[in-house]
């Protein structure tokens, strides 16, 4: 299905980025700092560290703005079956 897309303006920006700046000070540096493990699933609204919160959700509509969906396309395919045959072969690999 398509994505619905609200559509961007300075307001909504500023307020993204001020929530991103919340969430990076609570879980970035605080006392609560979050800590990944060597395997990470997307902390939706169902998540132990903020219930009620879709970090997932709040990334994809954070960088939406900046993607042109319709006309982007996806490069390096023979890099990730590279990466993946790694994996398979039992190397780490390391996406950034």
């Amino acid at each position: 299905g398509r994505v619905s897309l609200e559509v961007a303006n300075p307001k909504r920006a500023a307020s993204n980025v001020l929530k991103a700046i919340e969430l990076g000070m609570m879980y970035g540096m605080g006392n609560d700092k979050y800590t990944f493990g060597v395997a990470h699933e997307a902390l939706r609204a169902d998540n132990s560290v903020m219930p009620d919160f879709d970090f997932y959700k709040f990334g994809c509509d954070f960088f939406r703005p900046a993607m042109d969906l319709e006309r982007s396309i996806v490069l390096g395919q023979d890099n990730l079956k590279e990466a993946l045959a790694k994996v398979a072969a039992g190397e780490n690999v390391v996406f950034l």
